[in-house]
């Protein structure tokens, strides 16, 4: 891997991919490998690529970009998502496209890759809602599941209006 210093940004690279760290991202020098680990499963848009280890802190973002094994029509660019996984910690963030790479940040290292989400979200209501009057309603609990990976956040509206909901665990 290539030799990090805290207050200096760095740039590492492969043929497929790219990982760009400004200088705030490490508290420590750190060795910092990209290494492609397999080639990409069928469901896959690119291979993966392990970015460091889970053994190093980051303290700030990480930008990685990764050039797609397929081409793509622009309908379908618009559901590649980028996956970073670590043991059971799984993260999906949404890629912005910059001269055939896609980019995402991300505050951790880990395994990452391309994916194409073609399965919308489900969003379960927790009673039966259907037709229901919800004028005395004190509260709406609805479940937001995604196929890729846990959902952190979401936006709610209703006839154009945004509503407030909380992110309640519990």
């Amino acid at each position: 891997g290539k030799l990090c210093y805290p207050g200096i940004a760095a740039q590492l690279e492969t043929k497929d991919c790219r990982v760009e760290m400004e200088k705030e991202c490490l508290y420590d020098s750190a060795h910092i490998n990209v290494d492609p680990t397999e080639p990409a499963p069928e469901a896959g848009i690119s291979g993966f690529y392990t970015v460091g280890s889970a053994g190093i802190p980051i303290q700030d973002f990480i930008q990685v970009s990764i050039r797609p094994i397929r081409v793509l029509d622009s309908a379908s660019m618009n559901h590649i998502v980028m996956q970073r996984s670590s043991g059971a910690i799984t993260e999906v963030k949404k890629v912005t496209w910059q001269n055939g790479r896609a980019e995402a940040k991300f505050r951790d290292s880990g395994n990452f890759q391309l994916l194409a989400d073609q399965e919308p979200p489900l969003i379960l209501s927790s009673g039966n809602i259907e037709g229901a009057d919800l004028k005395k309603a004190t509260k709406l609990e609805f479940v937001v599941k995604d196929n890729l990976g846990t959902v952190k956040e979401f936006k709610a509206y209703m006839d154009g209006k945004w509503l407030l909901f909380t992110n309640d665990k519990s």
